[in-house]
């Protein structure tokens, strides 16, 4: 018994002077400070590796913000230059109201002739017809005009130009003379039209119609054109 006794107070010694050799020496020190170093360079490395992803991810979404900006200026821009083309056809179109430098002509059927029979020629060569209105207003387009009204309303592509007697048909309203027709566009060739001398204008006059000319820098024309609605046409397949 007590040798065994003696056994273990040796071994207790012995492990006893060994832990104090290390405790003198720092090895347990530098043995902790190593292991963490490890685990400081192995939660580095995930850390920038984390990072990494995080960077990959930032680069990504804002390249997809890039391309949802610069669909959205681009959708924008289309959405401005067909409300923009819109607007302008609306104006052609008689829909929208419209001003410029232009020309107005007030027009009335010439005074009878002295003696004049109802019938002759003369009594014809002084009144208003509907080939004179039409040549008048073809004329006027080919010459600078944008926009013609006649009487307040707006002539386009589909109006019809029908005289009868002291009135005119236009858009379906018949209107009483003297017959106004204002026209805006381009104010040189409006106004040399009206110096040349073979023009439908000059050859009225001629004839004994009643005009008078007004060289304006504004005229507004107001829109009397109700959109268009077709209801028998059908796209082509």
């Amino acid at each position: 018994m007590s040798k065994v006794l003696t056994l273990l107070g040796a071994v207790i010694m012995g492990i006893g002077i060994a832990t104090g050799v290390q405790l003198a020496t720092g090895q347990v020190d530098v043995i902790l400070v190593q292991s963490d170093y490890s685990d400081a360079l192995e939660y580095s490395a995930k850390l920038k590796n984390e990072i990494h992803v995080l960077k990959k991810t930032e680069d990504e979404m804002l390249k997809k913000l890039s391309d949802y900006k610069k669909e959205s200026t681009d959708s924008l821009l289309v959405m401005e230059d067909l409300t923009e083309e819109y607007s302008r056809n609306e104006k052609l179109l008689g829909y929208e109201d419209v001003r410029g430098a232009g020309l107005i002509l007030t027009l009335e059927d010439g005074l009878p002739k002295e003696g004049e029979l109802e019938g002759s020629i003369d009594s014809w060569l002084r009144i208003i017809h509907n080939e004179d209105m039409l040549k008048l207003i073809n004329e006027l387009k080919l010459n600078g005009a944008e926009a013609i009204s006649i009487n307040g309303q707006r002539v386009t592509e589909t109006s019809e130009v029908y005289c009868s007697w002291a009135f005119i048909s236009i858009n379906g309203q018949k209107l009483p003379a003297p017959f106004v027709v204002e026209a805006i566009g381009d104010k040189a060739l409006l106004e040399a039209y009206t110096e040349t001398e073979f023009s439908q204008m000059r050859i009225m006059k001629n004839r004994g119609i009643q005009i008078s000319l007004e060289k304006m820098p504004i005229i507004v024309l107001e829109g009397s054109v109700p959109p268009i609605m077709p209801e028998y046409l059908q796209e082509a397949e």
